[in-house]
């Protein structure tokens, strides 16, 4: 992920079988510093979602029980895009998202 300075969908995928996500971790190279609002990642098929706001170079969602079924496409989106007027945006995320099969 290059930049949380606009919305939209970062990546996606289908698992096969169904699953249930456990955790999501969020490390920056570029840490948020001076933002007036602070971006927010959203896992997403749809129906079943979770929230993470990013306010560090590190961000963890803690244990998470998010089941989804086989087939259906579930999105990594940036929901809410950072604003830091005079500060740094957050920038180069890696993403990861655990996962059990069911």
């Amino acid at each position: 992920m290059p930049a949380f300075d606009a919305t939209g969908r970062a990546g996606v995928f289908t698992p096969d079988g169904p699953i249930t996500v456990t955790r999501i971790e969020v490390q920056l190279r570029t840490a948020p510093a001076g933002c007036q609002t602070n971006a927010r990642l959203r896992i997403t098929d749809g129906t079943t979602s979770q929230a993470l706001t990013v306010n560090s170079a590190s961000e963890d969602s803690g244990a998470l029980s998010l089941d989804y079924a086989a087939g259906t496409a579930i999105g990594l989106h940036v929901s809410r895009a950072a604003v830091c007027a005079g500060g740094t945006a957050p920038a180069s995320a890696n993403v990861v998202v655990q996962y059990k099969g069911r």
